[in-house]
């Protein structure tokens, strides 16, 4: 998400009256793109991972590849309080009545499993709001491990830092989004790699057009492809450590054909923004029904080993749901982050 949506969501959620200027100098002049403090990058070749405990509360800073990074010790980033779903059964979705029900457990519900080294990767800060992060877990049974790591990136737009950052960790980065002009991203070499193809569960071409940059406007044939075709037309075989997606929609199609054709074999950690597609036009009878699809969905997760380490809502204006009946909102996007325990990693 662009950092102009983050400062509308900031806008609108604090009910401040900026006039359209105003907001522009704002952006201007106090949310240029930069790195987060926190990812600043650190001299030398270690290739170990070396920890000292630095001032701040609960945090631990690691020198990992070179980078020196904050990691949180066993944050989940959660608001997590009295714990009431733990006496719920899987595959009981009695308790799901409103869709803020589907939401409130997200982000309320007790993680899953810990991550004792959480690091956060890329992302830019405006007024506050981070930016394009993404989460990567260092514990032992589950750590990315240089040179022989695998990373699939599926939607990027402009936003890169993170795919910069693992690439710099030490991981090949295969970066993936068919929605771009041509030409985009042709100087990347070494571990990066850019294709113009978008996932989903088939494959299909379509054409766009596109308006929204100023450099270039036209149409374009946009390709998406399942899994393990993606695999096939990028030359690549063999296990993919780290799964990030931002593909508005597809997330859900797409994991489900991986799910059922056995293709997550080898993958230790998922980083997912989940879309809530058109419920807010549905019947509430139906959306319940959607929401609880959606939930026994990511039990499906476990079944095959993922267990939620975070669920973090996404901070955009687009994003926001009034409750109907109620003078409240809820964010009815949001990124997981998932990491599947004890398995052997599959080079």
């Amino acid at each position: 998400m662009g950092a102009v949506r983050r400062l509308k969501w900031f806008t609108a959620v604090n009910r401040r009256k900026y006039t359209a200027v105003t907001a522009l100098l704002v952006f201007v002049s106090g949310c240029s793109l930069i790195q987060h403090s926190q990812l600043s990058y650190s001299a030398g070749e270690n290739r170990q991972v070396e920890g000292t405990f630095s001032n701040y509360r609960d945090t631990y800073s690691l020198q990992v590849q070179g980078l020196t990074l904050l990691s949180y010790w066993g944050r989940t980033g959660t608001a997590v309080t009295q714990d009431i779903y733990s006496d719920i059964k899987k595959g009981d979705v009695s308790w799901l009545k409103t869709p803020e029900d589907f939401f409130r457990r997200l982000e309320r519900e007790r993680p899953q499993t810990r991550c004792r080294k959480t690091v956060r990767m890329g992302g830019n800060s405006c007024r506050r709001i981070l930016d394009g992060d993404k989460w990567l877990c260092l514990d032992e049974d589950v750590i990315l491990k240089p040179p022989h790591c695998v990373v699939y990136s599926f939607g990027l737009s402009s936003e890169i830092t993170f795919d910069n950052m693992i690439a710099k960790y030490g991981c090949d980065v295969y970066m993936m989004d068919p929605t771009l002009p041509p030409g985009t991203y042709s100087w990347l070499h070494g571990k990066q790699k850019f294709f113009p193809i978008g996932l989903s569960d088939t494959s299909v071409i379509y054409q766009i057009n596109l308006t929204t940059y100023a450099d270039w406007q036209g149409m374009i044939n946009m390709t998406v492809t399942s899994f393990d075709n993606v695999h096939k037309m990028i030359g690549h075989s063999g296990a993919v450590h780290y799964l990030k997606m931002d593909i508005e929609g597809n997330e859900w199609k797409s994991v489900g054909y991986m799910m059922e054709h056995d293709l997550l074999k080898g993958t230790q950690q998922i980083m997912v923004e989940l879309h809530s597609g058109t419920f807010p036009t549905m019947p509430m009878d139906e959306a319940v029904l959607h929401f609880r699809e959606k939930w026994l969905f990511l039990e499906q997760l476990e079944d095959h080993g993922f267990l939620r380490v975070r669920y973090d809502p996404t901070l955009s204006i687009e994003s926001i749901y009034n409750i109907p009946g109620t003078n409240r909102t809820m964010q009815i996007c949001g990124e997981m982050f998932l990491i599947r325990r004890n398995r052997e990693n599959l080079l």
